[in-house]
Parts: structure tokens; sequence; C-alpha cells
């Protein structure tokens, strides 16, 4: 009797949106594929539907609910189906306002360009960007490109799903090429590996969450204020391997040699190349910073060209192109260390394979270390002039200022004004003074801000003062 007793006008009106739901996560493929995948799963007949089914509110709702549940923990706790779908709805009806709709790819270039890296928007996307929230993006994207049928609008079993993953990626390659730190295509890469290595991950409500993670990232790198939280995400799982600290032989190169010098969380990677005969020996010097999962599991590389600290300097809150970082996988295998080159694969630059120290080389090392050591060898610098010098110099934070001290024993007072981001600095935070043979700069390396301070006209036009004393205020820190 329960079952056919009249519904309230509450719950007629919980019914209505409860069968909404379902009926989108239904024709809309969202979770499975095809049909048949959803009937297997939720266990109704072919003739039915979710919205049919039972014909039981109760029944409905719990059906509903289970699905959210399925979905939210398949993005670790992150992702709200019910949210996703009334953005998806809310942002097709903006979809009209995009045109040309025939340039796909760049106009879902401009639109991320705008809504995540500060960009003007331009003719194809003025009217959307009146209308349109961040989080519609994903949506709007996904719906231009072709991989989401409009709300409302679903035909059939969702078919070529990798095909739209293709697409994807292509247009974030597209978006992010000279523009970003590789960092972020890791990102992209780990996703792709994933979704080739568990083809469950190939429907829709996943090509959602890859669509809305990746995007989120890249607005944290775009923003200054979200910078500095990204970075120290990052520098959580900074890892140091033991007993690398020495010369290693190249495992192909009979003249060429390695070393590891621990700086901080860093190394300071130098190749050399011995040539005995002219009695000289050439240098590069890379940087390396390890990264781990927390279980050591997986131990990557970020390896940097010399010319990178200058220009990630120059670029400051602007995004840096990633002709200067490669991303390598790491393996110690008895006591050798293997270097395999992830991403990105147009990076020519470094020949890091692998590193030996084994009996058949120790000869070798010995000798290299000898030629190094006697000072007969002229020492030439490949990179001379990407040379440079560090120190950590914070030496107070007031309420308004930041004070660095220099080898003079003056003070650089900063303004937290330069960036609001830094009215959340401590003294756990990595600020250094970077000075080249022709240029010196201020770099708060956690928040991604760097500034010029080459001449006192450069000083002066960011509002940082030269002076020899602390003036404490009301709110005065020192370490």
């Amino acid at each position: 009797m329960a079952r056919n007793k009249e519904l309230s006008k509450v719950e007629v009106q919980k019914l209505k949106h409860v069968e909404k739901y379902l009926t989108v996560i239904e024709t809309h493929r969202l979770l499975f594929n095809t049909a048949e995948e959803l009937r297997q799963y939720v266990g109704y007949s072919k003739n039915n539907s979710l919205k049919k089914k039972g014909g039981n509110l109760f029944m409905k709702d719990a059906i509903l609910q289970k699905l959210v549940q399925d979905a939210r923990e398949s993005t670790d706790e992150r992702v709200n189906l019910i949210d996703v779908i009334d953005t998806y709805e809310k942002a097709t009806s903006m979809l009209d306002s995009i045109k040309p709709r025939h340039r796909k790819l760049m106009t879902c270039v401009k639109l991320l360009s705008y809504f995540y890296a500060n960009r003007k928007a331009d003719d194809e996307i003025v009217e959307v960007v009146k209308h349109a929230k961040v989080e519609h993006v994903p949506f709007l994207v996904l719906m231009t490109l072709g991989a989401l049928p409009r709300f409302g609008h679903a035909r059939g079993d969702a078919k070529n799903i990798k095909r739209h993953y293709d697409t994807l990626f292509n247009m974030f390659d597209m978006t992010f090429n000279g523009n970003l730190l590789t960092q972020k295509m890791a990102l992209k890469e780990a996703i792709k590996e994933d979704i080739e290595e568990d083809p469950r991950l190939m429907n829709r409500w996943h090509l959602i969450y890859t669509t809305m993670t990746i995007l989120e990232e890249f607005g944290n790198l775009c923003s200054p204020e979200k910078r500095a939280e990204q970075l120290k995400k990052t520098y959580k799982i900074a890892y140091q391997p033991t007993d690398i600290e020495t010369s290693w032989a190249d495992y192909k190169r009979e003249d060429i040699f390695w070393n590891f010098e621990r700086v901080g969380d860093d190394y300071l990677l130098c190749q050399f190349q011995l040539d005995k005969e002219n009695h000289q020996i050439r240098y590069i010097r890379y940087e390396m910073l390890f990264l781990s999962e927390e279980d050591n599991s997986l131990i990557m590389a970020l390896l940097t060209h010399p010319k990178a600290t200058r220009n990630m300097l120059k670029a400051s809150a602007t995004p840096l192109s990633e002709k200067y970082y490669a991303y390598l996988g790491v393996e110690r295998i008895d006591g050798d260390l293997l270097f395999e080159h992830w991403f990105p694969n147009n990076n020519k630059w470094h020949t890091l394979e692998r590193l030996t120290r084994n009996e058949k080389v120790k000869e070798r090392i010995a000798e290299f270390e000898a030629c190094f050591d006697e000072g007969s060898f002229e020492l030439i610098n490949e990179f001379e002039e990407e040379e440079y010098n560090f120190t950590a110099p914070m030496a107070a934070i007031t309420g308004t200022h930041i004070y660095l001290e220099t080898n003079d024993g003056h003070y650089l007072k900063v303004p937290k004004s330069l960036d609001k981001s830094l009215d959340s600095i401590s003294f756990n935070h990595n600020v250094f003074i970077v000075t080249f043979h022709d240029a010196k700069w201020i770099h708060f390396k956690d928040f991604g801000l760097s500034y010029d301070v080459t001449t006192p006209e450069m000083l002066s036009s960011n509002g940082i003062e030269t002076v020899k004393d602390i003036t404490p205020d009301a709110s005065f820190n020192e370490p």
C-alpha cells in the first residue's frame, strides 16, 4: 500500500528532480558508454529505463545516490555528479555564442587563454565571456570539440571516446606549447598513461574530470596567488637519493663524466668532457630536482638547462617556455643510475641516459678526477654567461616589508604590495638574490615571482629601497 499512496507536493517535486538526473545520466551516457552497460549495472530490463524503473521514489532516489557515490569515488571524492550535470546544462545555453564553430581547436585555445591565462578576448569569444564563468569552460571546450553532446541533445551510445581524448590532448598541446613548465605536461602525460592502462576510464564522465583537473592545474600555474600553493605541493615530495654526490662515468661515452652536488632540495649536475690531448675539460652545469610519490615507488627528475634560470627569472609571473626543461624517469639498478626520457619529446640538448660506477670504470673515473684536481687542465664552461651565484638573505619580515641582507651589510627593503601573495610569506619560504655577471634578481621561489634589481632605477621602479637598518613595526618578525 505504501507503494501506491499518493505523493505529497514536496515528494512530486523531488521525484521530478530525481528523474531528471537519472534521464541525463542514461541518455547522455555519462557513466557508461552504452545503455546495455548501465542496464546490467543497475539491473533493469531492456525495454525499461531508469526513469520508469520501479515507479517508486525511494528506489529511484537510491539508484541516483548510488550512481552519485560511484562517480565521486572515481574522482577521488573531488567531483559531484549533480553539480556537473547542472553546470553542463548552463554551459550549453552559452554554446551558440561561440563563433565561428568551424575553427574548433583555435577557439578552444582562445577560451583557455582568456579564462586561465588572463589573455584578452578576441571577436570569436567576446560574446561568450560576457556570460560564462570559469566552471563552464571545460564543458564549452568539450562540446565545441564534439566530445560531449549538447545538453538535452544526446543521441545513442557514446562512441569514439579514444578519438575524443586524442583531440582533447591535441588541443592541450596547442595551449601549453611554449607557455608552461613541463610540470604541467607531466600531469597530462600521467593522465594519458592511466587512460591507456585502464580502459574503464574511457567514458564521458572521466573525460569531463580529466578536462576539469588539467585546466585547474593550468589556472594554478598561471595565477601568482595560486602558484605558490602549487609549488608547495610539489616540494612536499622532493626526494634526495643517497650516495650520488660523487663522480660518475657515462655508460656510452668514455670521455664523458658527471658529478652531482646537492644544494638545498636541488642538485647541481655537471657534465664534463675530458680532452686529454688538448688538456681541456669542457663542462655544462645543469640543475636537477628529484621528485617522488609518497612511498618512493616512482622517482622522477626535472632536469633544467643552464639557460633556464635566467629565462625563468625573466618570465616571472608569466608562463615559461618548456624548451629548457626535461622530465626523466629514474631507476637505480645494480648501482647504476638509469634515466628514461619521458617528455617533452623534442628536447635534444641533453644526453643523460645511464651513469655507472661499477668496477670496470673505476680506473677511468680515477683518471678523470686526477686530471680535474691537478690543475693542469683548462676548465671551459660551455655556458659561462649563464653562471650565477645565489644567497638566501631573508633577514626580517614586517607587516608591510621583507628585508633581504646584501653582501655589503645593507638591506633590500621589499614591499609586500608588489604581489598580494607575499602577504603570506614566512621564513619557511625560499627567497634568493641571484647574481649573474651582468644582472641581479630577487627571486621568491615558492611564489614564482622575480624582480630585476640590476640597477638603482630597476630597484626604485619596483618600490624596493636599499637601507642600512631594519625598521620594525607592530608585526615585526625575525629569524
